[in-house]
Parts: structure tokens; sequence; C-alpha cells
């Protein structure tokens, strides 16, 4: 397994993006992303720093993540100006596996179980990592 990690702190998206892709690419030495956790500051737009990634890893690796208050690296330490950061993760040994479900805030046993249906479990599953979806609303 390989895992690389990249961060950036600079105030255009679509270039943090490229930037903290290349430094995760980098980092780990990998040369086939199978994953990348990716997360930035709500400074940043968010569309344009995915897009930055995907420059760089392409539109077929799966980008899961969201917005962050900070970034925290074994180099960086960031919750000012416009941190962002990814971990790019290649591996021949865990299997990948990304599902969704909606209308949590209705029915969250309902949309557990629609999540749970989409996932194809094996008896060698040892990890699942789930991230919610906050809609900010404005007053």
């Amino acid at each position: 397994m390989k895992i690389g990690i990249g961060s950036a702190n600079i105030t255009d998206a679509r270039a943090s993006g490229r930037m903290v892709a290349e430094g995760a690419l980098n980092s780990g030495s990998i040369d086939r992303p199978d994953l990348v956790l990716a997360f930035c500051s709500g400074g940043l737009a968010h569309a344009e720093f995915f897009e930055g990634l995907q420059m760089v890893f392409g539109r077929r690796v799966p980008i899961v993540g969201g917005s962050a208050i900070g970034i925290i690296t074994p180099d960086t330490l960031s919750y000012t100006g416009h941190p962002a950061g990814a971990l790019a993760i290649q591996s021949d040994e865990i299997r990948c596996q990304i599902a969704a479900a909606d209308r949590l805030n209705e029915d969250e046993k309902d949309a557990g179980r629609r999540l749970a249906q989409q996932i194809e479990r094996t008896p060698e599953d040892r990890l699942s990592i789930f991230l919610k979806k906050t809609v900010q609303r404005s007053t």
C-alpha cells in the first residue's frame, strides 16, 4: 500500500487542487491512486478545488471529502488563510466502495438501510468510513 499527502494554502482554488493532488502523488510515489480523501477551507471555491484535483487524479478516481476549518499533515498545521489537503491511497489489498444516501434529515434509519443495501459486503471487510453532508442555510 502507498499513501501520499499533499497540502496547500493559496487563494486560487483550482491551482490549490492541482498543487494538493501533485503533492499527494509525489509524496507517496503513487502512480495509480485508488481513493482520495480531500478537504479544503470554506474560503476556497469547492467546485474549482475539486476540478483542480480531477485535473491531476483524473475523473475515474473516487474523491471524497468536504469542507474543513483547517489542515493537519505531518508537515503542515494551518487554520488560517485557505488551507487544503488530500490523502491519496494506492493499494492492491484494499477494496474501496463509495455509496450515498439522501434524506438523512427525514429518516436516518431508512437512509442507513438504503446505504447498507448499496454496499457489497464480504467476511474480510474491516473498515467503514461515513461522511455526512451538511447544508448551511442562509437566514
